[in-house]
């Protein structure tokens, strides 16, 4: 007897002692979670204002860009100059045309971002989504030495928003791209379940850090290199599959071993304020 009650108090201890982590990390993710809210709203309350600050400027300086680029091309300006100059000149207004173009593409991500509004959801092929978006990046330049795997054959639908989840595909497909150096495999794979789809994105990049992933939905936290990265796409994503009651989670074995990021969403329409990592 003495024996069968150690036994029992030892598997009482083992399930007090499970249930009591599980209850920190649960503790630990909804403390993340208001800590993240906090800082969004924060964020929303005057990201709008200076945006939209920001971008009058910005479209003021590309227009000028713009309009002497054609002078000089149509021979109405810069005739004096020797060649050699004004291929210098083009060459610069061009550069500044670039960038005040990508400041733009900023500022509107930043403003996305303060919205935080929730677009209309219907009924949505998934396969159909996905496949617009790969067949949108398999045109752009920069990737075209990676491969990209995904079965386009059997239809996956759920009630979303499509332009969101078409916003929500296309960062974390650009972000795993990205993640590969020259070239690379990126998997993109559905899975149907009894009450939920999953979306799930494997690269075979650069892979992340624990102290990365933790901080990855932060608003303008960015592991990338050269300024790629504002820091709000996967801020937004994970925002946007929030508003669809759905959860995203990211996994990696660690530096230079790839990344996977799943999307988990109800196949009904469900609304809720909060999403896991």
């Amino acid at each position: 007897e003495m024996a069968e009650l150690a036994e029992m108090f030892n598997k009482m201890t083992e399930r007090f002692m499970t249930d009591k982590a599980k209850l920190a990390r649960e503790v630990e993710e909804r403390s993340r979670q208001i800590l993240r809210n906090e800082r969004l709203a924060g964020i929303g309350f005057f990201a709008s204002g200076i945006s939209h600050e920001i971008n009058n400027p910005l479209q003021a300086i590309g227009a000028a860009a713009e309009s002497l680029i054609s002078r000089i091309g149509d021979g109405s300006l810069g005739t004096e100059l020797p060649a050699s100059d004004l291929e210098l000149l083009s060459t610069y207004l061009g550069m500044i045309e670039r960038e005040s173009a990508r400041c733009q593409q900023i500022t509107s991500r930043v403003l996305d971002f303060a919205r935080g509004t929730n677009g209309p959801k219907a009924r949505q092929d998934l396969t159909r989504i996905v496949a617009e978006v790969l067949d949108m990046v398999s045109h752009m330049s920069k990737f075209d030495c990676y491969q990209i795997e995904f079965d386009r054959s059997q239809p996956h639908f759920l009630d979303v928003s499509a332009a969101e989840m078409k916003q929500v595909i296309l960062n974390l497909v650009a972000n795993g791209l990205e993640s590969m150096v020259g070239s690379g495999r990126l998997i993109v794979q559905i899975i149907e379940l009894v009450d939920e789809i999953v979306l799930t994105i494997q690269d075979h990049g650069c892979g992340m850090t624990q102290d990365v992933i933790a901080n990855l939905y932060e608003p303008f936290f960015t592991d990338k290199l050269n300024g790629k990265g504002t820091g709000l796409g996967l801020s937004i994503t994970h925002r946007i599959v929030g508003d669809h009651g759905g959860r995203i989670e990211a996994t990696s074995d660690g530096v230079g071993c790839g990344s996977t990021f799943r999307v988990h969403l109800p196949r009904a329409a469900r609304t809720t304020n909060s999403s896991a990592a």
